[in-house]
């Protein structure tokens, strides 16, 4: 990028700090250079193996090229280093979390949190690593207090919802849905379809008219799939056959949500085989997904053997 040239010249002018460092390694790997980055930031770290601000500017690298593992190593390290620092503590919670260790983030997050109790993210990301091993209630809590802090953020709303929705407090997943909604109605999709599934649930019936639009107008593929296939307008074979089938994580991810959404579909229609897809999705360990939590969410209220089927309701269907 045109940042390489600027960046160079000044480390090569004296400017030899780790940011310098470490900024210049992200902008060789943003233009391709991943090896020449891997070795600029491999001898950042050999030169000052005591500064902590060496090992996060490549666990920092590491994390935005999704390689969790080693920039979860790299932060925990430079927290050794400088005990003092709550951003480092932070940064190795976070990597965890998304590294699908959630006992290990929520045990950074509560000593961050000991020593700083104001950081939103903190307590949003410490709620969905809760999220992660079913722990709904608590996980509430501090999704409530991230909220709190910030109550004109949708996303903050959304997630709020879909952890209510995984405890069962349907009513309330309900309000913050419609909250995060109005506060950003674009890209926020999902938000409809829970929205959606939890009518459906609670009134009995479905109201397709609350997401058809989105199967006309999103830009994704995908999500017109899901649309499609929450309105009846293709059924489970189809749904389940447009799903990724490879091992990268969009095709993991759509395998998720197509694995979760027909559950809920079956369920809602009184037919059996929900248990058996809602495990699917679990495996997978998509935690970075809603459906995961929401699958948790919806094998700890179902009873130990499914009922036989249940013929449908009047209305169920319509």
């Amino acid at each position: 990028t045109g940042a390489i040239a600027p960046l160079r010249r000044a480390i090569s002018l004296g400017s030899k700090g780790t940011f310098a460092q470490g900024m210049l390694g992200r902008a060789m790997a943003e233009s391709g250079d991943v090896d020449g980055a891997v070795a600029l930031l491999d001898r950042l770290v050999a030169e000052r193996p005591v500064e902590a601000t060496a090992w996060a500017a490549r666990g920092g690298f590491y994390v935005g090229r999704r390689e969790f593992e080693k920039g979860a190593d790299d932060f925990a390290h430079a927290a050794k280093l400088d005990k003092t620092s709550n951003a480092y503590l932070f940064e190795q919670g976070w990597a965890l979390w998304r590294l699908g260790r959630p006992l290990d983030a929520i045990e950074c997050f509560d000593r961050y949190l000991s020593r700083n109790r104001k950081n939103r993210f903190a307590w949003l990301t410490r709620g969905h690593a809760k999220e992660d091993i079913g722990k709904f209630k608590e996980a509430a809590a501090d999704i409530g207090r991230a909220v709190e802090m910030d109550r004109s953020n949708p996303e903050f709303r959304r997630s709020y919802g879909i952890v209510l929705f995984a405890a069962g407090e349907f009513h309330a997943a309900l309000e913050q849905f419609n909250r995060s909604v109005e506060l950003k109605l674009a890209g926020n999709e999902y938000s409809l379809f829970w929205t959606y599934i939890i009518r459906w649930r609670l009134d009995n019936k479905r109201d397709p008219a609350l997401i058809s639009e989105i199967a006309r107008t999103t830009k994704s593929a995908w999500t017109r799939t899901v649309a499609q296939f929450l309105t009846g307008e293709i059924d489970e074979a189809e749904f389940l056959a447009r799903a990724g089938k490879g091992d990268d994580e969009d095709s993991r991810g759509e395998r998720c949500e197509s694995y979760f959404y027909s559950a809920i579909v079956r369920e809602l229609q009184g037919e059996t085989g929900a248990r058996g897809l809602l495990e699917k999705c679990i495996s997978l360990n998509k935690t970075d997904f809603a459906e995961n939590a929401l699958a948790i969410g919806e094998l700890q209220r179902m009873p130990a053997q499914e009922p036989a089927p249940a013929a449908a309701k009047p209305g169920q269907n319509g």
